[in-house]
């Protein structure tokens, strides 16, 4: 999927200083937390159109959207 320049969102300059305020570990955090609002996210949708499938299945699933198939 090609990424065109409409569809990336600019920071404003306030929002940038306030981020780069923030030590490594809260930047890491912030992007962990990002990561698993997204997972669980994949999760969800992937639990409500195979309401039928047992946890491990949906797991797998969501994995595979996320990553791909090379998992």
């Amino acid at each position: 999927m090609a990424v065109k320049h409409q569809d990336i969102e600019l920071l404003d300059a306030e929002m940038v200083a306030v981020l780069r305020q923030r030590s490594g570990y809260e930047r890491v955090q912030s992007t962990f937390d990002m990561m698993e609002f997204g997972r669980d996210m994949v999760l969800e949708a992937v639990r409500q159109q195979h309401p039928q499938w047992p946890d491990d299945q949906v797991r797998r699933e969501a994995m595979r959207r996320l990553f791909g198939d090379a998992i």
